[in-house]
């Protein structure tokens, strides 16, 4: 996954963590996107792993190495 991002220059996003997850709308900002984008690449997140939330998405991504803690 990290040469994906690599290869076009950018860094991998950070998931947030389950116990701090910030609003649709504060991460957007964070980010200096908009909210329907950060909507539309979470949805693609929980589609791509097969899970139905953040948090599962989360905990899956530290379960098969993909992010660490």
């Amino acid at each position: 996954m990290d040469d994906f991002y690599a290869a076009r220059g950018r860094t991998i996003p950070p998931l947030p963590w389950p116990n701090f997850a910030p609003p649709l709308s504060q991460t957007a900002q964070i980010l200096g996107i908009s909210y329907r984008t950060v909507y539309f690449h979470l949805a693609n997140v929980r589609s791509k792993m097969g899970v139905v939330n953040v948090y599962h998405a989360v905990m899956k991504a530290i379960m098969e190495g993909i992010i660490s803690p």
